[in-house]
């Protein structure tokens, strides 16, 4: 099986470089855990369906990174077929990417508001 995955880095440093507040941390990897099931589910509408499968392992693929880090959370498609899907159909549906264009910037901003009210 393939593996893809969709990261956000940079929160960790971030957080601790520039927020004082000691629950800011967590909120924001709880923001970023619902961004990136939502950016899962709205990917796996978006996907081609033949059997169901690569629509079904999108979105029970979200799961926090096994480096341990707050703020990192992953999104696994559990198909072989994936990527060839994402980049080389001939549809070039790109149903992931769609989905993290059409969520980056209410991420930042939500983020970019914890960050305020939080200080």
């Amino acid at each position: 099986m393939a593996k893809s995955t969709v990261k956000v880095t940079g929160i960790h440093t971030t957080v601790r470089r520039k927020l004082t507040d000691q629950t800011a941390e967590s909120d924001i990897d709880k923001i970023t855990e619902a961004y990136a099931r939502k950016i899962a589910s709205e990917a796996s509408e978006k996907a081609p369906i033949l059997t169901g499968l690569l629509k079904n392992t999108l979105v029970s693929g979200v799961q926090r990174s096994p480096v341990n880090r707050t703020g990192i959370w992953e999104i696994i498609a559990g198909t072989d077929y994936t990527l060839r899907q994402e980049y080389e159909h001939k549809t070039h549906k790109g149903f992931i990417r769609r989905s993290i264009w059409d969520n980056e910037d209410a991420y930042k901003k939500a983020v970019e508001k914890r960050a305020k009210d939080g200080e």
